[in-house]
């Protein structure tokens, strides 16, 4: 008895030296690894990440050897890893070296492996897990458990999730739609429509036909084919109410100047964008009545402003739209008229274009 109990603790022993062998070891490559850092904020919006790049653009896209840094940060949505993929596609695009370094948080861990974040990112910069994250995150992936329990999860009573995970989409008008159709049909199951026609201003079918089908099929128009990454978080808490975020991001073969990048995501709000663009003032501004600029709304902006009262985000190369719906409380979704805001940013800019749709939640 007395050797088994012996035994049993130089196994033990034994296993908690290898584990902080394994772990120096991990360190050691981690350091040789890192290369050119880009570190995220703890608060990692799409604002704030695009402040990030807006300080590190020249080495993100020169540097051989990089790493993105996600230790300290936080997410909360689902729009801040899909701007992530994008800038991770532009580094496989010109043949450089990135890795990811994981959140300490296991709670942020397990929301990025519940989002799909990880297989999203692996597909959209055709690399494997093992060439993607640092030594030590796949560590402590594959050999903390800590980190693969998952949390309680604050979820709305009408759904038994909350999250709509990454989905990688070929897109093009080679595909005559088809992985559009498919993806948008997940929404139109009876529970989803059920919880949406509840919780939104409008019917649930209309985010799968007028708002989700319409961005994808907007995304191919023109296009052979090229991949597209499709998230939504569904209950967002933003201050004190709840919205459904859906973020989409789809690629482009190059660089675009600012006109051309503002052209784009003006086709997005605008059925007649280059005379909206022609009556925008040089200095970028808020526009308080964007349905008197000299145009016709698209299907999409209407139902995210007129049908829900929500707000619709476009960002592309160096510009960003945002329609929001000027609703004062208690008041009906179309009582006011919209404010269309545009700006650039000198760095952060984004590769093809990031739409997101945020669409607030009944209380």
């Amino acid at each position: 008895m007395s050797k088994l109990v012996v035994g049993l603790a130089t196994n033990s022993l034994s296993r908690s030296l290898q584990d902080n062998l394994d772990r120096r070891w991990a360190a050691k490559r981690l350091a040789a690894e890192d290369g050119y850092l880009v570190s995220i904020p703890r608060d990692a919006t799409v604002d704030r990440l695009r402040h990030t790049w807006a300080e590190a653009a020249a080495g993100w896209r020169s540097e051989q050897r990089a790493c993105l840094d996600l230790a300290g940060c936080s997410f909360s949505d689902v729009a801040g890893p899909a701007y992530l993929i994008s800038k991770m596609v532009e580094r496989h695009r010109l043949g450089l070296n990135t890795r990811v370094r994981l959140p300490e948080q296991p709670e942020m861990i397990n929301f990025l492996r519940e989002i799909n974040f990880l297989e999203a990112m692996t597909v959209a910069t055709e690399t494997s897990l093992p060439q993607l994250l640092t030594t030590q995150s796949l560590y402590r992936l594959t050999r903390v458990d800590s980190c693969l329990n998952r949390p309680a999860v604050d979820r709305r009573p009408t759904l038994p999730f909350n999250i709509f995970p990454f989905k990688v989409l070929q897109l093009g008008s080679s595909t005559r739609h088809a992985p559009a159709v498919r993806y948008a049909a997940d929404w139109l199951s009876k529970h989803v429509v059920a919880a949406l026609d509840r919780d939104l201003a409008g019917h649930g079918a209309q985010v799968a036909r007028l708002v989700i089908l319409e961005t994808l099929i907007r995304a191919s128009i023109g296009h052979d084919m090229r991949t597209a990454v499709v998230a939504a978080h569904y209950g967002l808490r933003r201050a004190d109410r709840a919205y459904l975020q859906i973020a989409f991001w789809w690629d482009e073969a190059g660089d675009r100047s600012t006109q051309a990048a503002a052209a784009d995501l003006l086709e997005l709000v605008f059925e007649r964008p280059q005379e909206v663009l022609a009556a925008l003032p040089h200095t970028p501004a808020a526009l308080r009545d964007a349905w008197q600029l000299p145009s016709n709304p698209t299907v999409l902006a209407s139902a995210v402003i007129d049908i829900f009262g929500g707000q619709l985000d476009a960002y592309g190369a160096d510009t960003h739209l945002a329609l929001v719906c000027d609703r004062g409380e208690g008041s009906d979704v179309s009582a006011l008229p919209p404010t269309l805001t545009y700006e650039q940013s000198n760095g952060g800019a984004v590769l093809g274009d990031l739409v997101v749709v945020t669409l607030p939640l009944n209380d």
